[in-house]
């Protein structure tokens, strides 16, 4: 129902991520220049959303960085045991897992999913399931970006077609009029108006 709306889909993707697998938090970052971007999250305040990941680079001190350079879901029980392994990760959070948004063997981006908290692993059916989300999620930004593509294309063709046709019509002008300049400069005049989209 929203084929160019990634961030609407996005947002749909983390909220039921979070009531599915039941955890406190549910992040999606894209990556932009090397950097990650929060694209949506459920479960977190709007200052933690604004905060913990804006501009956070993309390595192996977070989970986050960690799946998307190695194009594969990770998965720790106890983050207790691992927070001097990603020094960039929430401290809250004790179980914790993320997987890759990939298109064609590239990360796009992950999606976080982590129980404040408490203890609980999560099963390699829900590990498989959060990746099929993240393939969920790519397919959103996908038809955004290709329904963007589209706009643009048929933007530029309708301004194209509009140039063409005020052309034409200067040309009918002064081949029906070619001692009559008056006639000729008015079409000229009319045509510059509606395709400049001027006032005067």
């Amino acid at each position: 129902s929203s084929p160019g709306e990634a961030d609407r889909v996005l947002n749909t993707i983390a909220r039921t991520a979070q009531r599915l697998f039941e955890v406190t938090r549910t992040r999606i970052v894209l990556i932009d220049n090397g950097v990650f971007r929060d694209a949506a999250a459920a479960g977190t305040s709007a200052e933690e959303r604004a905060g913990q990941m804006r501009g956070m680079p993309v390595d192996r001190d977070s989970i986050a960085g960690l799946a998307a350079l190695e194009r594969r879901v990770v998965h720790f029980a106890d983050m207790k045991e691992h927070f001097d392994e990603f020094p960039r990760s929430f401290r809250a959070v004790r179980t914790i897992a993320a997987a890759p948004l990939l298109r064609e063997g590239q990360a796009l981006g992950t999606i976080t999913i982590g129980r404040d908290d408490e203890v609980r692993p999560f099963t390699e059916k829900q590990l498989a399931l959060l990746q099929n989300f993240a393939d969920e999620a790519v397919i959103a930004i996908e038809n955004a970006r290709l329904l963007e593509e589209l706009n643009a294309r048929n933007r530029d063709l309708a301004e194209s077609l509009e140039q063409q046709t005020a052309t034409s019509e200067i040309l009918r002008s002064i081949a029906s009029s070619p001692s009559d300049a008056e006639r000729v400069l008015d079409t000229i005049a009319r045509a510059s108006q509606r395709l400049f989209d001027a006032n005067a």
